[in-house]
Parts: C-alpha cells; sequence; structure tokens
C-alpha cells in the first residue's frame, strides 16, 4: 500500500507540481512512465496503476505525516 502512495505522491507532488494539469500532459506523462518503469523491470506500474495510485494520494496525503511521525517515534525509543 505504500509504493502506491509514493508513486501517487511522486506523480501528483513531483511531476505534476501539486497542480492538476491533467488536461495539458497527463495522459502522457503517465504513459511515458509507466514504460520507463517497466523497461526499469517493476511489474504492476501499468497506465492504469498508475493512475490509481495518483487517485489514491490525492484522498490519503495525509498518510505521509502519519508515517514520518511513527518513524520519528521510533527512531528516539
Amino acid at each position: 500500500m505504500i509504493h502506491n502512495w509514493l508513486f501517487g505522491w511522486y506523480l501528483l507532488e513531483f511531476e505534476q507540481a501539486g497542480a492538476d494539469r491533467a488536461e495539458l500532459y497527463g495522459k502522457n506523462l503517465i504513459n511515458r512512465l509507466s514504460v520507463a518503469l517497466r523497461n526499469l523491470g517493476l511489474k504492476g506500474v501499468s497506465a492504469t496503476n498508475l493512475k490509481q495510485c495518483r487517485n489514491f494520494y490525492s484522498a490519503y496525503r495525509e498518510i505521509g505525516q502519519t508515517l514520518s511521525d511513527q518513524s520519528n517515534l521510533s527512531t528516539s525509543m
């Protein structure tokens, strides 16, 4: 599940700079990234899956803060 969130974060925050740029280049971006990731040997990175990851991140952005809080807590013990 966390890798889906991370893929979504990358797509929305880094590639799209947090903006909804799907009309401008989103479909082409997703397709290009899907091909590049598959060429690196990753599985489960179809364009459809990457779109779902982006949607998952959009719905659950707060997960990242929760995870960083948990990791800081576990390292301080």
